[in-house]
C-alpha cells in the first residue's frame, strides 16, 4: 500500500505557480539591467524548483529591454527552449509589452543558436588541428 502511495505521488509532477507582480516587486518602469538580474535570479530559483512562473506586468508603465534582457532572454542560457515555454507564463501584458518580450525572447534564442554554433566551430577546428 505505501508503495502505491509512492509510485502516485513520484508520477505526476509537484508543481505550484509562483506569481511575480513586477509592479509591485520591481517598480511600474522596469528600465534597470540590475534589477533584470534580480528577477532572473527569483526566476531562476523558482523553475528549479520546479515551479511554473508567471510574471504579472499590471500596473507596468513602461518596459524595456535592457531589464528585459537579463530578466527573461538570459534564461535561455539556464534552461531549454521547449521547457521555458511550457513552465514560463506572461500575463496582463499591453500590446507593446507583448511586442517587446516576443522580441527579446527571439533575440535570445538567436543569440544562443549562434553562441552554439560558434562552439560548435571552434570545436571542429580544435579536433583539426589538435595542438
Amino acid at each position: 500500500m505505501r508503495l502505491r502511495r509512492l509510485r502516485k505521488l513520484h508520477s505526476r509532477a509537484i508543481i505550484g505557480n509562483v506569481r511575480i507582480p513586477l509592479a509591485q516587486a520591481y517598480g511600474q518602469n522596469l528600465m534597470s539591467g540590475t534589477e533584470g538580474e534580480r528577477l532572473h535570479k527569483e526566476i531562476v530559483a523558482a523553475l528549479r524548483r520546479p515551479d511554473d512562473v508567471v510574471l504579472d506586468f499590471s500596473s507596468v508603465r513602461v518596459l524595456v529591454s535592457a531589464f528585459l534582457n537579463p530578466a527573461i532572454g538570459n534564461l535561455y542560457y539556464d534552461f531549454e527552449p521547449i521547457f521555458l515555454n511550457t513552465h514560463l507564463r506572461f500575463e496582463n501584458c499591453s500590446q507593446v509589452q507583448s511586442s517587446i518580450i516576443n522580441e527579446v525572447l527571439k533575440n535570445a534564442r538567436q543569440h544562443i543558436l549562434d553562441a552554439k554554433d560558434v562552439e560548435a566551430q571552434r570545436d571542429a577546428l580544435r579536433k583539426m588541428f589538435p595542438e
